[in-house]
């Protein structure tokens, strides 16, 4: 079994935002409470598990089988998922009939962020999907059970900048077995050929054999080549402008067209892309929970060497916010504008100025996501907790954040005080 850093959690924030930027598109991939009620209930045959009736109209269901146990090597497979000749031209046709503008046969599950290349291969049984360890783990599947799959469009996936991947053994070297060197320059570039043409996720496991040795990769993270000029611009509207940060509107202080690609900014979130001929990739030392003296051993048995440290997106464009328990929160200085508490902080001429706030940190990350619903337009249909009203109005106040104290008591989470009573104003007793 991989032992690497669990990914259960990581993606859900991003693909929250990815899904309130284009609410048009959000349903392409998804999957409804009704369908998932239907995949449960679908008929079984015990005879034929292969005629377990899809869901999606294009769906096919295929049978999951152990590609390590075939003995194919896993350099040419990383991204691919080997089927018969006949299966094969089944995903071919569903891709063609729900309009994929790529010629390739790309699948996943419904509702899934992982998804595959199909590929022919004769190792393959009729109605089987052939993929490894890794590719089972990322996509939540098991050996020898029937899902089902659907073709996913790769035309209209984002292209990435930059993709972020850690990197580990995958089993323990044998003592007195010297650590492995991994240069990172050049098993960076034999990652961008494996991935050339593919659709990365965040937290997407890989196992790639190098150096007689087999290597574990995680993607921590993914740049879309939007958002990297979208924060380019909107560094050069920093730099530029600091009147734009205060909301100035004048064209000398800070060009519309530089303000109007930073305020694209907030609109590029992705959590998966294609993987083109100028995508970076940043291979980084891994950051599993070492609490173990295995998980301690697949981690320092590898040396990356040749490495170099990359710099930190937007980080002239953060305020680093204190809360009251101790949390530090980096924040985009044009997200924090509507709190006039921290204009100071926000204006300030420093890298990363430094702010503390009177707010924990649960209910400042509450707050923080009622300022993206903001910053994205969709700050009135934003749902919030009944049990978290006095805390959000108690940190409305802590940060001046006139907008979600106008918006609470328009929505029915904040009541006024009520007026005083004749007998108070004449000095007589009120009761409480």
């Amino acid at each position: 079994m991989v032992n690497f850093k669990a990914s259960s959690h990581q993606g859900e924030h991003k693909r929250a935002l990815a899904s309130q930027v284009g609410k048009e598109h959000q349903h392409d991939n998804s999957i409804t409470k009704g369908e998932k009620s239907a995949l449960l209930a679908r008929p079984w045959s015990q005879t034929d598990p292969l005629r377990r009736e899809v869901v999606n109209k294009h769906g096919i269901a295929l049978q999951v089988a152990a590609r390590e146990k075939l003995g194919l090597p896993a350099s040419t497979s990383a991204k691919c998922a080997l089927v018969d000749q006949q299966t094969f031209d089944r995903l071919n046709a569903a891709s063609a009939a729900v309009g994929c503008g790529d010629s390739s046969a790309f699948l996943c599950r419904p509702g899934g962020d992982f998804v595959l290349r199909a590929v022919a291969h004769a190792a393959a049984e009729t109605d089987s999907l052939l993929v490894d360890e890794a590719q089972r783990l990322s996509l939540h599947v098991c050996e020898g059970e029937v899902y089902e799959w659907v073709p996913f469009d790769a035309a209209k996936a984002v292209e990435l900048a930059d993709v972020s991947i850690e990197v580990q053994l995958l089993d323990p070297l044998t003592d007195g077995q010297a650590p492995l060197q991994v240069d990172c320059g050049s098993f960076g570039l034999l990652v961008s050929k494996l991935l050339f043409g593919s659709i990365v996720a965040d937290n997407e496991l890989f196992i790639i054999p190098y150096g007689g040795a087999n290597l574990v990769l995680r993607v921590s993270e993914v740049v879309s080549v939007a958002a990297a000029e979208a924060s380019e611009a909107e560094d050069a509207c920093d730099v530029s402008a600091a009147g734009y940060r205060a909301g100035a509107t004048d064209g000398a202080e800070a060009d519309s067209d530089v303000r109007d690609r930073a305020d694209a900014a907030l609109n590029n979130h992705c959590f998966r892309g294609r993987v083109i001929a100028t995508t970076h990739i940043h291979i980084l030392p891994s950051t599993t929970y070492k609490g173990s003296a295995s998980q301690r051993a697949v981690s320092e048995g590898l040396r990356l060497v040749g490495g170099v440290v990359r710099e930190a997106r937007l980080r002239r464009n953060l305020v680093s916010v204190r809360t009251s328990d101790g949390e530090v929160f980096p924040v985009s200085r044009r997200l924090l504008r509507p709190c006039i508490a921290l204009t100071q902080a926000i204006r300030s001429t420093h890298a990363q100025p430094s702010v503390t706030v009177s707010v924990d940190c649960l209910t400042f990350d509450r707050v923080l996501c009622f300022l993206e619903a903001a910053a994205l337009g969709t700050a009135q249909d934003y749902a919030f907790d009944v049990a978290t009203l006095d805390q959000m109005g108690e940190a409305a106040d802590a940060l001046g954040l006139r907008l979600l104290q106008v918006d609470m008591p328009i929505l029915g989470m904040a009541m006024p005080p009520p007026p005083a009573s004749p007998c108070a104003e004449a000095g007589g007793y009120q009761t409480p």
